[in-house]
């Protein structure tokens, strides 16, 4: 018989709250003096930017919990410092209480948030420990019913340029874009409304909108900013001659694979979206662009209609 340590989860996905249960197998092909079996669930987000302090990392730590197997009543009722355990094959269960605030798993260039599970087994004469570890993915949980900040209510920003030639000035040119509520899940669609007055002695060629997922993360002596784009439109029969103005309406969708990490107790990583919408001018003038930043869950608004008077 080969001496065996190994540590095992009933699943490998779980979600904050939850309870993570699993055994630890040892096989002993001789009795062993034992004086810990330990399980350590440890967590924590890494962030490496090579030009910041010397390329040291910042290290944040989310979780780090110790179980000892030896110490629960169930495998030392006698309450023995040292346990010998005989010759054969051997399982014991633990199970680790998962906080609510834990951040997600989640990878993104220069930032990494993993956890493990890892079981040590010191033997009496032993010089090193028996060891074993399993990746653990922890999954996003974000009900955005639940979010702290009023996001059902409509959500609107505005751009006027005045001066979008270099060359002279001219009477101003507004795009106001408008988005029923803050927050959306994957696969939902995004209604847009648009409102553009040209004032100007320039003509609007095309009218178009985005979504954009944000990153934000947070070094030492800056925030860097990386962005992903979701989906891109162009509005149809967008344009808007000089000294005219028109309303659009669109349409966009949250794809179905978009990433939602949950990162309200991670401090080296942000993420937000955001529509943006663009009035698109002829060179060399400047484009006019408004942006709405918004939120991304797992868990949709719940709309609960006013009562009748």
């Amino acid at each position: 018989m080969v001496e065996k340590c190994a540590i095992n989860t009933y699943k490998k996905e779980f979600f904050p709250g939850e309870t993570l249960t699993g055994t630890v197998e040892l096989s002993f092909k001789t009795g062993k003096r034992v004086r810990a079996i330990t399980v350590i669930l440890h967590g924590e987000g890494v962030l490496r930017i090579a030009h910041e302090n010397r390329g040291e990392p910042i290290v944040e730590e989310y979780i780090h919990e110790e179980v000892e197997i030896l110490r629960l009543k169930k495998y030392n009722s006698d309450d023995r410092d040292i346990v010998l355990i005989k010759s054969g094959d051997h399982v014991y269960e633990y199970c680790i209480n998962l906080p609510n605030s834990l951040p997600s798993s989640f990878s993104v260039k220069r930032v990494h948030i993993s956890y493990r599970i890892t079981v040590e087994v010191d033997i009496q004469g032993f010089m090193d420990p028996l060891e074993d570890y399993k990746s653990i993915i922890i999954c996003s949980y974000i009900d955005l019913n639940s979010l702290p900040i009023p996001i059902k209510r409509p959500l609107r920003a505005t751009a006027v340029n005045d001066s979008c030639c270099i060359c002279f000035k001219m009477q101003p040119l507004s795009i106001k874009v408008e988005l029923p509520q803050g927050g959306y899940v994957p696969s939902e669609y995004v209604n847009v409304a648009c409102f553009v007055r040209n004032k100007s002695m320039i003509n609007v060629s095309k009218v178009s909108f985005k979504i954009i997922q944000v990153f934000e993360i947070v070094g030492r002596s800056k925030t860097y900013r990386k962005e992903r784009l979701l989906q891109k439109v162009y509005v149809p029969e967008s344009e808007v001659r000089k000294g005219m103005q028109k309303v659009f309406r669109t349409q966009l969708q949250i794809p179905e694979n978009t990433k939602t990490p949950s990162l309200t107790s991670a401090h080296i990583l942000r993420t937000y979206c955001e529509l943006v919408g663009k009035a698109v001018l002829p060179y060399p003038h400047f484009d006019l662009i408004a942006s709405i930043p918004f939120y991304l869950g797992t868990v949709p608004l719940q709309f609960t209609p006013l009562p009748d008077k």
